[in-house]
């Protein structure tokens, strides 16, 4: 296991995510696109942060990609749900929660796949 090679992609997840979101709240501010648009807008930047994040692993991690990978996955997860609690005071179990995690994960394995190819 990299240390090193998960907190990078961790903070090249969560760095992409939040740009992402930060177009996407101005786009939402000054146009009168639906909010379901935005919402789309907001998953894609979320998938494209952690698959990003997993490539940036990748790259770094040397032996043990996909394991590196997915650790950089469920740490992103992690600070998400963190912010989550601290944002809304809870976490909600339901279709949404798991839609994303499932993605997170996928992508993970993406990003993988992408950064060991690449390598």
């Amino acid at each position: 296991m990299s240390i090193k090679a998960v907190l990078k992609g961790v903070g090249a997840a969560l760095a992409i995510t939040a740009v992402f979101i930060v177009i996407m709240a101005v786009v939402l501010y000054f146009s009168d696109i639906d909010e379901g648009i935005i919402k789309i807008g907001v998953y894609a930047g979320t998938a494209a942060g952690v698959i990003a994040g997993a490539v940036i692993a990748a790259k770094s991690a040397g032996r043990r990609v996909l394991f590196n990978c997915l650790l950089t996955g469920l740490a992103y997860l992690a600070v998400m749900a963190a912010l989550t609690l601290i944002v809304k005071g809870g976490i909600f179990f339901n279709y949404h929660f798991f839609t994303v995690v499932g993605g997170v994960i996928a992508c993970s394995i993406f990003g993988a796949v992408i950064g060991r190819a690449g390598a």
